[in-house]
């Protein structure tokens, strides 16, 4: 009884790990981020992980959060941050939806550290716990979106017999899982290109700020 207890707690452990990097697979999907590979095999500290193509912040992204530039080219560094964040981001909160009792304070730390790395350039320190849950917001809508979980549920459900897939596999499973309107990406950038100041009017901080009031914890862990 007790083998059947542990390898049950173990099938499940598994099956929140699959949704976990499902979760990054589907924001890369949708949001134009080329992935290498996807897996739930162990590695180090890690039980799986969605490795990209190139790097997250190029030097022309990190030049223009960090020193400026051009209108144009403050919004287009804004967007490549915030859509890394959002992409972070999704790892946490698909395992959220697929077993909320599964996660644990320390499961996406490194996701969260990845996630502020463009954020931390964009926004005040008194005001980018607010920038935080604006983007915990839109990656948990696109979540919610009927395609996009449809999406992830069958990516997790092939890892969990594959272990290991290609992004181009990763991707070919979405695709093949649903047609996710193209309304739902067209608003993520849309929304992702705006400016921070008008993201953080007086307007906005008033109501997020009951929002996080109401004591919704965003903190949240590596996954281990």
């Amino acid at each position: 009884m007790r083998e059947m207890k542990t390898k049950s707690t173990s099938e499940r452990n598994l099956a929140a790990t699959a949704y976990h990097e499902a979760g990054h697979a589907a924001a890369a999907w949708l949001l134009g981020i080329k992935l290498r590979k996807v897996t739930i095999t162990p590695e180090g500290d890690a039980l799986g992980y969605v490795a990209r193509c190139g790097i997250a912040f190029p030097k022309r992204v990190r030049e223009a959060l960090e020193s400026g530039g051009s209108e144009r080219e403050k919004a287009w560094a804004q967007y490549i941050a915030e859509r890394h964040a959002i992409y972070c981001i999704a790892g946490i909160e698909a395992q959220k939806r697929f077993n909320p009792h599964s996660v644990r304070h320390y499961h996406a730390k490194a996701d969260r550290e990845a996630a502020l790395e463009g954020l931390v350039r964009l926004a005040a320190s008194n005001t980018i716990l607010l920038y935080w849950r604006i983007l915990k917001i839109r990656a948990n809508n696109l979540l919610k979106n009927r395609g996009t979980w449809k999406a992830v549920k069958a990516l997790a459900d092939e890892l969990m017999k594959r272990k290991t897939l290609s992004g181009d596999e990763a991707f070919e499973i979405m695709r093949n899982a649903t047609a996710v309107q193209d309304e739902v990406v067209k608003h993520l950038i849309e929304s992702s290109s705006s400016r921070l100041d008008l993201l953080l009017s007086d307007e906005k901080m008033r109501e997020l700020e009951n929002c996080w009031e109401s004591g919704e914890d965003v903190s949240i862990g590596k996954r281990k």
